[in-house]
């Protein structure tokens, strides 16, 4: 971390001059547990109905273990278009640099050819209108995050961010009464999937 933070200090996290490496959903608790005396979470945010699953939910891999996870991104870095695993909201908070968000509504993922997994290689910020002709009239949100700033994006709302400057961020994904029943749906399906590859592997 100590490495990248240099490598984005100095400026060198430029592939062939142009693509900028971006440290993404690195996990706090997992990697830097110290870390975590310095977050408080918003009080908007403390209903977090993860904290009370059963425990053979919770021990699904890929899921909550990891938030908080800290975001650095430097100059023209950004992420690609998707939504959050598990139907889960998330906020983030900025602490350095500005960010520009491009958020999408699911009524309108068709426009961006967003299917199921939640990727597309639709780019908000470079739109080829002649391979995503409908894209011009799906509803698109977008604003520019400035240091001190908390983004709130809905479970299965569509976003995509670049870093306008070196930014630091850290972000916590979260279930609450109003996406619980589709963040359980999932994780049942999941469930379910795991159990018949374990059955055919026992085979």
């Amino acid at each position: 971390l100590r490495s990248f933070i240099s490598m984005v200090n100095s400026g060198k996290v430029y592939v062939n001059g142009t693509q900028a490496l971006y440290l993404h959903d690195w996990s706090i608790s997992s990697l830097c547990p110290k870390l975590l005396d310095t977050i408080t979470v918003p009080k908007y945010f403390t209903a977090d109905f993860f904290q009370r699953l059963p425990a053979k939910i919770k021990a699904l891999p890929g899921m909550w273990q990891s938030y908080p996870t800290l975001f650095i991104g430097p100059t023209h870095s950004k992420s690609g278009m998707h939504y959050d695993n598990w139907s889960t909201h998330f906020y983030m908070y900025l602490a350095q640099g500005k960010k520009h968000w491009a958020v999408y509504h699911p009524d309108d993922f068709d426009k961006i050819n967003l299917k199921d997994g939640g990727t597309t290689r639709f780019d908000a910020f470079n739109i080829n209108s002649t391979k995503y002709p409908r894209s011009a009239s799906a509803k698109r949100y977008e604003g520019i995050m400035q240091a001190g700033d908390i983004m709130f994006i809905p479970a299965r709302m569509a976003h995509q961010v670049t870093n306008l400057e070196n930014t630091v961020a850290f972000s916590v994904n979260f279930v609450d009464e109003v996406n619980a029943k589709y963040m359980l749906l999932e994780a049942k399906l999941r469930m379910a999937a795991a159990g018949a590859t374990g059955d055919r592997e026992a085979r």
